[in-house]
């Protein structure tokens, strides 16, 4: 066993950073396991909303690739948000927060989505959003900064829910 004395921060370091990599790893299966929270599942990529859209809208090929492309958007748009520093802290009160330009990405997409859809398509498609809001808000998840479904990436509910 290692014994700990003033001058082996050698020794810590590596039960620490072991410590934090079997944390990782628990997180990581728990999500794999889908037991993770409903947001993460958002940020884990477009492909599963793209496939439940398809179901639920029964897309055309052309519009599954269309959608493919405007949830690669989004998910890549929020990505660089999550990335940047810009507006992070609150300071200054004139820039709109991350959360809110979030909203208006997920809400550009929701758009351009529905723009692409026929009459029938566009009622399933906000009986989609509202059930998704639904479903999030009664999870006690309410917005997630990884959502997203994206985060994510996702197409989510527009804001003022």
């Amino acid at each position: 066993m290692i014994k700990f004395v003033q001058g082996n921060s050698v020794a810590r370091r590596t039960v620490l950073m072991a410590s934090i990599l079997a944390a990782g790893c628990g997180v990581f299966c728990a999500q794999a396991n889908g037991q993770g929270r409903s947001g993460m599942r958002q940020h884990g990529g477009g492909d599963q909303e793209l496939t439940e859209l398809t179901q639920v809208l029964s897309l055309t090929s052309d519009q599954q690739a269309d959608v493919r492309s405007l949830l690669t958007d989004q998910r890549q748009q929020m990505q660089a948000l999550r990335n940047s520093s810009a507006g992070s802290d609150g300071s200054d009160t004139s820039q709109p927060t991350k959360q809110e330009q979030m909203q208006t990405i997920r809400k550009t997409t929701n758009d351009k989505i529905m723009a692409m859809l026929d009459d029938d398509q566009k009622t399933k498609f906000t009986a989609w959003l509202q059930q998704r809001q639904g479903q999030q808000h009664g999870q006690g998840g309410g917005q997630q900064g990884g959502g997203q479904q994206g985060g994510g990436g996702g197409a989510t509910p527009p804001p003022g829910s």
